[in-house]
């Protein structure tokens, strides 16, 4: 199981979202403006353990360590 964080710039985090997949299978997630996503790591939770309850009270006490807030695009090299 693989959880997903919805945060803001100042690492808010918004939502979390749980996906059930295969090892190795991604997932493309769609944000609302100003907004990022990020798969998140080191989260010991099961699909038991993953209600809603539980997920709602993770992102009320946690925010995003480093949020990301901006990229620099450079030429791929040829």
């Amino acid at each position: 199981m693989v959880v997903y964080a919805y945060y803001d710039l100042e690492g808010n985090i918004h939502s979390l979202v749980t996906v059930n997949d295969p090892e190795g299978k991604g997932v493309m997630l769609a944000t609302r403006p100003g907004q990022l996503v990020a798969e998140v790591e080191g989260l010991e939770l099961t699909p038991e353990k993953a209600n809603f309850n539980t997920l709602r009270d993770i992102a009320a006490s946690h925010v995003v360590q480093k949020p990301l807030p901006r990229c620099k695009l450079v030429k791929k090299q040829q």
